[in-house]
């Protein structure tokens, strides 16, 4: 059973508790467009599947559930994690937005680095997203993501265009970056 925690932070196996939490955070759309989907996205989206940390450990992802002080407030993956390669996708989504912009992503975000580069193996660690999410993009350029390619206009939310983003971060960059924080 994977636990992860940093400060007021934990990254922990999902609760029954936090389905009901997770369907109100996906009736946003902001959040929805912030993650490059739909509220009609996020309502196909069979909770007890994603949150079903048995099932995810089959099909070789790690979901986690987001704690602050004891507070469900979203979740968070890596996905891939057989891939022969041992290049990892991320994904995070904080649905509660009490915690937004408070550097909560961030400490998630470097939580599920070490775990994927220290204890999975990973050699390199990548995500998507769209150009309309600027913090995100923030967050992930000071975790020491760096833009690999953009494709213009490639995601639409309503009548708005936005370009995806793919981002990633490889071991060695990973080990100067922690470094560097100290």
């Amino acid at each position: 059973m994977t636990r992860l925690a940093s400060g007021p932070v934990l990254l922990r196996p999902f609760r029954r508790a936090d389905v009901a939490l997770q369907r109100e955070y996906f009736e946003d759309p902001e959040l929805a467009w912030l993650d490059s989907n739909s509220p009609a996205g996020y309502a196909e989206i069979d909770l007890g599947e994603l949150m079903d940390t048995e099932a995810a450990s089959d099909r070789h992802i790690v979901a986690l559930g987001i704690e602050v002080d004891g507070r469900y407030v979203g979740f968070c993956r890596l996905l891939n994690t057989a891939d022969p390669n041992r290049v990892f996708q991320l994904g995070i989504n904080i649905g509660d937005r009490r915690y937004w912009n408070r550097g909560f992503g961030r400490v998630v975000i470097r939580l599920l680095l070490a775990h994927g580069f220290d204890a999975l193996g990973a050699e390199a660690i990548e995500l998507t997203t769209n150009s309309k999410n600027e913090r995100g993009i923030a967050c992930f350029a000071a975790c020491g993501f760096v833009e690999q390619r953009r494709t213009p206009k490639h995601i639409r939310y309503q009548s708005e265009w936005a370009d995806m983003i793919e981002m990633s971060i490889d071991r060695s960059r990973w080990r100067s970056v922690t470094a560097s924080v100290g």
